[in-house]
């Protein structure tokens, strides 16, 4: 409770125009955005330039964030998913999940368990690519960003309904999808 409270008074400031206050909220949060759109892009420079471009639009447009009892993090995660999509949508190219780098975990096991692993995250990406664009959004920031549904719904403008009935509908497909892998 006191972070949120922190993070609040953070946020005010920023509004504020205190540029080590947004300095603050890249710090905590441009890693998960990162990761976000790395898993969009599967290329780590663009994923880079496309996080400098998040976090500029978002300071440009900082006195317009309005919490509506969301974290910042979900209106970080709107832009960053608005501008790949703005990305893509100019450059007319199809990205993928398969080149993501397995370099992301968090731990580093012993070769066997980390050639036993890549494989499984291999497989799991393939499967996950497959499914339709709404769904694997929903299972990236469900399963990868660890966002709650409700942070879901806000970033993807669908209600939490919307977001529980599209997790249950990627996984099932992802389950028959991970049979014929």
């Amino acid at each position: 409770m006191r972070e949120k409270k922190i993070e609040k008074e953070i946020v005010k400031k920023a509004k504020n125009g205190d540029q080590e206050a947004f300095s603050w909220l890249y710090q905590k949060y441009g890693e998960q955005i990162f990761r976000f759109i790395y898993w969009r892009t599967s290329d780590k420079h663009l994923a880079e330039d496309l996080l400098q471009e998040v976090f500029l639009k978002a300071w440009d447009k900082i006195e317009s964030y309005k919490e509506r009892n969301l974290p910042i993090k979900a209106w970080f995660y709107r832009i960053a998913r608005n501008t790949v999509i703005d990305h893509y949508r100019t450059k007319k190219s199809d990205f993928s999940l398969d080149d993501v780098s397995v370099e992301l975990a968090s731990y580093k096991p012993d070769l066997a368990e980390k050639i036993d692993t890549n494989i499984e995250i291999e497989k799991i990406k393939k499967a996950i690519n497959l499914l339709p664009d709404t769904q694997k959004e929903v299972i990236v920031l469900k399963f990868i960003e660890e966002l709650t549904n409700k942070e879901i719904a806000k970033i993807l403008k669908k209600s939490e309904g919307a977001i529980r009935l599209i997790q249950f509908r990627a996984l099932r497909h992802l389950k028959e999808i991970l049979k014929d892998l």
